[in-house]
């Protein structure tokens, strides 16, 4: 077998546990996040949900649905102290996302 064809399985079989690392990694973190006493939740740059936590189903009273468009948070409404709704485009969280300001 020549070197060349050698080189190419190793970096395969490199890539392989590469990838099967960060799987185990990725599983192991979100074991973490589902045991922290909070609602944690991860949206996209377009505020799409991708990831979040049994707290914030909790807290959201449901959980969002992959079909439906529901940005930055899975609560359907949202209200300020006063009892009055709050936009969806006016959440503190979209404003974090228009500001841009690095929130990770």
């Amino acid at each position: 077998m020549d070197r060349t064809v050698q080189a190419s399985r190793a970096a395969e079989q490199e890539i392989e546990r590469a990838k099967a690392a960060q799987r185990e990694s990725e599983g192991r973190f979100r074991e973490i996040v589902d045991l922290i006493p909070a609602a944690v939740y991860e949206c996209d740059k377009y505020g799409i949900i991708q990831r979040y936590n049994r707290r914030a189903v909790e807290l959201w009273g449901r959980a969002p649905r992959p079909d439906e468009d529901v940005r930055f948070c899975g609560a359907i409404r949202h209200f300020r102290t006063d009892g009055s709704a709050i936009p969806r485009d006016e959440l503190p969280i979209v404003e974090t996302f228009a500001m841009d300001t690095g929130a990770k």
